[in-house]
């Protein structure tokens, strides 16, 4: 079971709106054109991990090895990077709230009263993701440490940037029309497409541009996730705060 909530949460949980604040959003259909620093600028600027945000409805959906499994999820972020993330069943009942920082990971089991506590660096090994990626997972640019061609341009409409962030092989493809990611491709040491993400319909907003749908394919576990957020506040002013589970069994992710 830890498994699978932890599949859910690091690829799927967080992503796009689909009914946002705002009513009836119209999907976006700009034009982000340029060269290889004009489209990593604006990559960055409409990221949406710019500011805090709270995710209050995602309808999760995860297809592994012949069967499906269905959630719903909240998601509240705060800068500079601190997650808490509810995941319930469909009738409301709390399976595990799950707290994360660049150093630390805490999860509630709720259905068998077990605290499991950890580092990042489990993440990676298990599951090859580590915490500066979640954002990615909503379709915002990371920057790597590879350095990109000063000439890149677009063609037919797209744009490629391939980097490295924490040594983790990095493929972006970027839509000039309007300055956002519809692909992002992970890959393991070998050079292997390990995950795969890619975002539609995009939706313009006051403070950003958002995907409304999402696919997750990741290779490794055979598992292929669609995500459908249907409520968001962003940005948000509120606060994280996470509560361990009073008198439950404690065990390290390892």
């Amino acid at each position: 079971m830890l498994k699978v909530i932890l599949i859910s949460t690091f690829l799927i949980l967080i992503t796009a709106c689909s009914v946002l604040k705002r009513n009836k959003p119209e999907l976006y259909n700009g034009n982000a054109e340029g060269t290889g620093n004009e489209i990593v600028t604006t990559l960055s600027t409409r990221n949406l991990s710019i500011n805090n945000f709270y995710i209050q409805r995602a309808d999760v959906e995860i297809k592994r090895d012949g069967e499906k499994n269905k959630f719903v999820t909240s998601w509240k972020y705060q800068l500079p990077g601190k997650s808490l993330i509810s995941i319930r069943t469909r009738t409301g009942i709390e399976i595990a709230r799950i707290f994360i920082t660049r150093d630390t990971i805490l999860v509630n089991d709720r259905i068998n009263r077990i605290l499991y506590f950890g580092r990042p660096d489990y993440l990676r090994k298990d599951y090859g993701l580590i915490p500066e990626f979640l954002p990615v997972i909503l379709g915002d640019y990371i920057k790597g440490a590879g350095r990109f061609e000063e000439n890149i341009g677009c063609n037919e409409g797209k744009a490629i940037i391939n980097t490295a962030v924490k040594g983790i092989k990095t493929e972006y493809i970027v839509s000039c029309r309007n300055g956002k990611l519809i692909e992002t491709d992970l890959y393991n040491e070998i050079n292997k497409k390990q995950i795969q993400m890619r975002y539609f319909d995009f939706v313009k907003r006051t403070e950003g541009i958002m995907a409304t749908k999402i696919f997750i394919k990741y290779y490794e576990m055979n598992a292929e996730i669609s995500i459908k957020i249907n409520k968001i506040e962003y940005p948000w002013e509120g606060k994280i705060n996470f509560i361990p589970g009073k008198g439950y069994e404690e065990r390290r992710l390892d």
